[in-house]
């Protein structure tokens, strides 16, 4: 076993101090007092680059269960416990990768033995361009000569395929073997590291299947890498097939300048969309223009619509205008207002909860309508108050039908503050002046100051609830306690619990317990 450790700092201290420097567990002891928690794991420890900190962790953990501590600490279990030995071997081996840190790849190969490196090693390595690292696993992979099968791996909403070594059931080791695949070639091409595509393509022992080949491609087309992607096409294929929501300017250029969006108004109408979120006017129009004469699809009229969205996002005034003057915006205006389609867009949303006035006038001059009061919820969520106040006076007369006092619950679950004292000056307000408009038609803006105070509480805003409790109090429900605590809010607890008569449920101290909020437990 290595010598005790001691910290450089403490040595320094106890150097002048001869006699208490001649008593050698007297370093040791201030050091283990001022060094690293023993509940900081290896993996956690991997983010600060240090090899010395692994070897202090690795140094105070317990080698059996006899040999624990008491109390509870992780280097109780280190090396005692060996699921949590094997998990901690994964994490840190991929926060290492990440790194590129190749000393400390091979720090965990030096210490473990007969553990298998998970294929999101490979791809953590890959997605960041480490050649090196991904060089010494294949090199370190006890399982690199042997016979490989294919598992299929499947990880909250992913999938993808391995290369596992089939190893002696008996195998403990010595050294580690490395499961290959995942999407390590894919995130390689996503972020252009070529050199680590060609490496994997020539020595890693696992061959991509159909679906992940085509995932690469995809990759690849709505990149812009389309010269790639054409490299690795199946017979008979063509990039634009690819294309995607998600394509990148650089891909449409090529795509364009090869005449390969002419014929295909669907992956046109992807391109639309892309260059409204880029704001790249000059190209949307060269694409448009292709297809001006053409009967429009359903795919190009929704993508239109999404373009729009996006432009109104951004607050492009100019686009917006551009691509409502188009007989595809006119569409999607008339569909927006007939009553017999039931047509969802968050184009006058977009536009509210940036605050882009400018935007929002013009699309009201054209007739677009804030008929359910979506577009002042959205407004008031994102902490809009001018737009609101825009809304109020401009916007088509607000009713108790359009659903208005959900703006008070948006903009107490989001903490605006501003805007809720706003909505309390007009619901209080006695005078006739511009304010008073929407006043007028009777709307209950606070009819939801109970969901206002739940959303408030669950969100952790506590001025808001302050403020909510002097001015409009009607009380709140159980799910304020029980939705903060979990979401770990110990203040906004102590403060319901003091102030409100919402109590602490079981289902309070579950939430909390499940979401790992100790604080909040006790």
């Amino acid at each position: 076993m290595a010598a005790p450790f001691q910290l450089r700092v403490v040595a320094l201290v106890l150097r002048p101090l001869s006699p208490v420097a001649a008593l050698p567990h007297i370093g040791v002891l201030v050091s283990s007092f001022l060094g690293p928690s023993s509940c900081l794991s290896l993996s956690e420890a991997c983010v600060f680059g240090s090899i010395q900190l692994l070897d202090w962790i690795w140094e105070s953990s317990r080698i059996s269960v006899n040999d624990r501590n008491p109390g509870w600490s992780l280097t109780n279990y280190l090396r005692s416990e060996p699921f949590y030995h094997q998990w901690q071997f994964r994490e840190g081996l991929q926060n290492a990768a990440r790194r590129g840190d190749v000393d400390m790849v091979k720090w965990f190969f030096d210490h473990c033995s007969g553990l298998e490196v998970p294929s999101e090693v490979v791809t953590v390595a890959a997605e960041n361009g480490h050649l090196p690292v991904l060089q010494f696993l294949l090199e370190n992979d006890q399982g690199r000569n042997c016979t490989h099968e294919k598992k299929l791996v499947e990880l909250e909403e992913d999938t993808w395929e391995d290369s596992v070594p089939v190893m002696p059931e008996d195998w403990t080791g010595p050294g580690n073997v490395v499961r290959w695949g995942g999407h390590a070639t894919r995130e390689a091409v996503r972020n252009k590291h070529f050199n680590v595509v060609q490496w994997l393509d020539q020595h890693a022992p696992h061959q991509n299947s159909e679906e992940e080949t085509n995932d690469i491609i995809s990759v690849a087309a709505n990149g812009g890498m389309v010269a790639f992607a054409e490299s690795i096409l199946p017979e008979g294929a063509r990039v634009v097939e690819y294309l995607r929501d998600r394509a990148q300017s650089d891909a449409i250029q090529v795509l364009l300048d090869s005449n390969l969006v002419r014929g295909n108004q669907e992956a046109s109408a992807t391109a639309i969309y892309t260059l409204a979120r880029e704001g790249n006017l000059d190209m949307m129009k060269q694409v448009a223009k292709l297809h001006s004469r053409k009967r429009m699809s359903q795919a190009w009229i929704t993508r239109w619509e999404w373009g729009m969205s996006a432009a109104c996002e951004r607050g492009d005034l100019t686009m917006v205008k551009w691509m409502s003057e188009d007989r595809a915006g006119k569409e999607a205006l008339r569909r927006s207002n007939d009553k017999m389609l039931f047509v969802t867009t968050d184009i006058l949303q977009n536009a509210a909860k940036n605050g882009h006035i400018d935007v929002l006038e013009y699309l009201f001059q054209l007739g677009w309508a804030d008929t359910d009061a979506s577009t002042l919820i959205d407004a008031a969520r994102g902490g809009r108050l001018e737009c609101v106040k825009w809304l109020l006076e401009n916007a088509p007369p607000y009713d108790e039908d359009n659903s208005t006092s959900s703006a008070v619950v948006a903009a107490a679950e989001k903490g605006h503050l501003a805007i809720l004292q706003f909505f309390h000056d007009m619901d209080t307000a006695t005078s006739n002046g511009p304010k008073r408009r929407r006043v007028e038609q009777s709307i209950e803006w606070w009819i939801e100051a109970d969901k206002a105070m739940d959303k408030a509480a669950a969100n952790g805003q506590l001025e808001v609830l302050k403020w909510i409790h002097s001015h409009r109090y009607d009380g709140c429900s159980e799910s304020a306690m029980e939705d903060a605590a979990r979401n770990g809010h110990l203040e906004t607890l102590k403060w319901l619990h003091t102030n409100t008569t919402a109590g602490c449920t079981a289902s309070a101290m579950d939430y909390a317990a499940f979401k790992g909020h100790l604080d909040v437990c006790k």
